[in-house]
């Protein structure tokens, strides 16, 4: 499915129940009880969010998911306990609608709409697959570590029961890695690193146990047959050089434990956060938690030390947080204030400073002055540098300030409702479960087009359900509209936003915190997403027909089951006579008449989708013929450092190079736009570290010209696919993109500097800003939607260095060319 998004400014208002139906004046620019009632809803909705993944975190199973996420089965030796099948987010399946409704029915987050508690669960679940997915290289890690230990723990047990001597071990583990070499076609012996996963599922796969312990000594070797005699490292400690053994096995053991252990501590440390949307009540809060004084009954003195001390640290630091340097200064005024604890060292300090500004100077009073203050300030000091010791871990995870906007709400197409158009063409629109509140959209001319197609779409169901209430046969269907989604989403307002009124006074929520916060600094904004194949009456028909064809797989698979079920059945029943029957055949019966039962159900539930999709009318769609591409004809996009894009049409089937295009010759207006967007981007540079230096704070965009250079490629692009009628376009995969731009940056550095460091970094640093001045992300997400709206389809695959850039791409295109013919043989 071709999903797009576009975003649009909203306002809402509580509508008015006395006017007359089917007229809906202009909103208000603000409506204050509207208002208070859509920050109340995100404010719970927020709150049910951060409950439930706050359970998640605490519950006691939660290590054992992250280990299995990375299909790592392992059982505890205790119990024989199967845990529950895991969901795609890594969680067990079922497990967040369960903590969901279990705090539906209490008080705090009872009453509330159906939609919220959805909507929770979906941001529950897309938090946590985000953050599996990006940690999967953390818990990649931990996993082979546990793999190793426990393989190589297990060779003690099996020395017990066997009698091999080393040498036939390490014989056998010889026969092992030519094994490996012959299966591979590759010299195992002679890599560096043997694929240790070769070893793991060879180890689990054998039961001999001499072969077993083959793979054991490989493992704990490196891969190697022999082992290493290694020699007594030397380390000079003090002018004095000192011998150090090399570690036993069993020190490896437990060295490799604690790596396990500090990897996991490190990646619960990194789980979701939950969202503060009070950030200065929160950080007034935890900050005497974290940053405590070193004992309770510290003089006014020592705490104005460390104020002052901490104060100097962090304004050491421009780069440090200045709300934590606000605290300070403000708590350190207050202990200034308290003249009766500080007053006689105050005397000290000013009698020593009115003693040097005296024209007749006593010595002897200096020295005792000098001599007193330095004292105290040197033993207040040392406390100050053990107490700063001691919170710096703390300091680290405390000042990651969590995000302060609250979380987004989704609805699907079916709860949005009750679409409107007044006479000066403003849009309105309600949602399920939110009452009376209406939302006007207020977007840009070339996204009303959409809009209007999503009020259409609706106000065609919405009559066509009307008259199918009489005749009970509604012609059309919400799975061919073109709204799938909308998401209501909060987000700072820019320079250009008026500043809206106070909440009003029932908003009991808001009124006991400061000033600022999501409710008066944000403004709402909705992301809706629709699908780009329903926009033609060709691409709502093909669509229309894919969802055929999988009902129609679904229901044949559920009826063969029901068949076979039901067979299997009618031969225990006939086996023997009602008295002659076991209790396990008896069971077995009961078991399948539920099987059955939930077949017919399903069965049920799907011959009507069928028969309404079967009989589905198209909605209002402009004619637009489907764009056929040749399939052998393939473009290769690859993103360069030079030249920002090399393009390269091909006949893959013929390995024929049609055509090459640098990013010029995509678009000469988008390659104008880049190059005034990188020069911009190094102006920016340049302020921003002048004005951290003096200590201020600016915020400099390029105000969405990335965006409109990314469109213009994108547009460019598929226009050159639509000349030579390719129907694939091919772009590399979009992880770790930017560490191989860099990683060629930095080879070529070396051909060119001849090994000279110094010049070599000279080359990177200057050509290597342009690596971070660019997202390649988007630029090919800007590739896909475009092409989606064409019909083009776009594949991502692995490419190969090539010193040629276009032979690159080249051979990008026949690569995935020939990886989808492979797949569909």
């Amino acid at each position: 499915m071709q999903m797009r998004t576009i975003k649009t400014d909203s306002i809402v208002r509580i509508t008015q129940r006395r006017k007359r139906k089917g007229v809906t004046e202009d909103l208000p620019s603000f409506d204050e009880a509207a208002w208070c009632r859509l920050c109340e809803f995100s404010y719970k909705h927020t709150l049910l969010v951060d409950t439930i993944v706050s359970q998640i975190k605490q519950h006691h199973k939660l290590i054992n998911w992250i280990r299995s996420s990375q299909e790592l089965q392992r059982q505890d030796d205790t119990t024989q306990e199967t845990e529950a099948k895991q969901g795609q987010n890594g969680l067990p399946e079922g497990l967040v609608k369960a903590l969901c409704d279990a705090l539906a029915s209490t008080p705090q987050f009872s009453k509330m709409s159906g939609r919220f508690y959805t909507s929770a669960i979906d941001r529950v679940e897309e938090l946590f697959k985000g953050w599996f997915a990006a940690h999967q290289k953390l818990i990649h890690k931990i996993r082979g570590k546990r793999r190793w230990l426990a393989v190589v723990e297990s060779d003690a047990a099996l020395a017990e029961t066997s009698n091999f001597s080393q040498q036939e071990i390490e014989i056998r583990a010889a026969q092992i890695l030519a094994e490996l070499e012959a299966h591979n076609g590759t010299n195992a012996g002679s890599n560096d690193h043997v694929d240790f996963n070769t070893l793991f599922q060879k180890f689990d796969e054998t039961e001999e146990t001499l072969a077993r312990r083959a793979i054991i000594h490989l493992l704990k070797n490196g891969g190697k047959t022999h082992a290493e005699v290694k020699k007594p490292r030397k380390r000079k400690r003090k002018g004095k050089s000192i011998s150090t053994q090399p570690l036993t096995l069993t020190e490896r053991l437990e060295a490799q434990r604690v790596g396990i252990e500090r990897l996991e501590k490190q990646l619960l440390g990194q789980l979701p956060r939950a969202r503060n949307l009070f950030p200065e009540q929160a950080f007034e809060h935890h900050l005497e938690a974290v940053i405590a004084m070193p004992n309770s009954d510290a003089t006014e003195l020592e705490r104005y030390y460390f104020l002052y001390f901490s104060l100097l640290l962090y304004l050491a630091d421009a780069n440090e947080y200045l709300q934590l340097e606000r605290h300070l200064l403000t708590t350190l005024v207050l202990q200034w204030s308290k003249l009766g604890d500080l007053h006689y060292y105050r005397v000290l300090i000013y009698a020593f400073m009115l003693h040097a500004a005296s024209a007749q100077q006593y010595l002897q009073l200096g020295s005792y002055l000098l001599q007193t203050i330095k004292l105290e300030a040197e033993r207040v000091e040392a406390a100050f540098f053990a107490w700063h010791e001691s919170i710096t871990p703390k300091l680290h995870d405390f000042l990651r300030e969590p995000k302060a906007l609250p979380y987004p709400i989704s609805f699907g197409y079916d709860d949005v409702r009750s679409w409107q158009m007044n006479q000066k063409g403003k849009i309105f629109f309600k949602l399920n479960g939110w009452g009376d509140l209406l939302f006007e959209v207020r977007c840009h001319h070339r996204q009303l087009p959409l809009i209007k197609t999503f009020l259409k779409d609706w106000q065609t169901k919405n009559a066509s359900e009307r008259k199918a209430q009489s005749s009970k046969k509604d012609p059309f269907t919400g799975s061919l509209m073109l709204l799938r989604s909308i998401e209501l989403i909060w987000k700072p307002k820019e320079a250009s936003d008026q500043k809206d009124a106070q909440l009003c006074s029932h908003c009991e929520v808001f009124q006991q915190s400061s000033e600022q916060g999501f409710w008066n600094e944000c403004k709402l904004t909705i992301h809706w997403t629709f699908n780009a194949e329903a926009l033609t009456r060709q691409g709502s028909e093909k669509m229309r027909q894919r969802k055929l064809e999988l009902q129609l797989q679904q229901l044949q698979a559920k009826q063969a089951k029901l068949e076979q079920q039901q067979d299997r059945l009618d031969k225990l029943e006939q086996a023997a006579p009602e008295a002659a029957k076991s209790q396990e055949q008896l069971k077995r019966i009961r078991n399948l008449k539920k099987q059955i039962q939930q077949l017919q159900e399903d069965l049920a539930k799907l011959r009507p989708k069928l028969a309404c999709l079967q009989a589905a009318q198209p909605f209002g769609r402009p004619d637009r013929p489907l764009y056929e591409g040749v399939p052998n004809i393939f473009v290769g996009v690859l993103l360069d450092l030079d030249t920002h894009l090399a393009v390269t049409v091909v006949d893959a089937m013929r390995r024929k190079r049609l055509a090459l295009r640098s990013a010029p010759k995509i678009s000469s207006e988008g390659y104008r736009l880049l190059q005034k967007y990188f020069r911009q981007r190094q102006e920016h540079s340049k302020q921003r570290q002048e004005d951290q230096q003096a200590q201020r704070y600016s915020h400099q965009t390029e105000s969405g010209l990335g965006q409109q250079v990314d469109r213009l490629f994108a547009k460019g692009l598929v226009e050159l696919a639509q000349a030579y009628k390719a129907s694939t376009i091919v772009i590399p995969i979009k992880g770790g993109w930017r560490e191989r731009l860099y990683s060629q940056l930095v080879a070529r550095a070396k051909l060119k500097c001849n090994g000279n460091k110094q010049a070599m970094a000279r080359y990177t640093k200057a050509h290597g800003e342009r690596l971070h001045q660019w997202d390649y992300n988007r630029l090919s997400q800007a590739i896909t939607d475009c092409a989606a709206t064409h019909g083009i389809e776009v594949v991502l695959q692995k490419t190969v260095f090539e010193t040629d850039v276009f032979q690159q791409a080249a051979n990008l295109a026949i690569a995935a060319y020939d990886s989808l013919n492979s797949a569909q043989t």
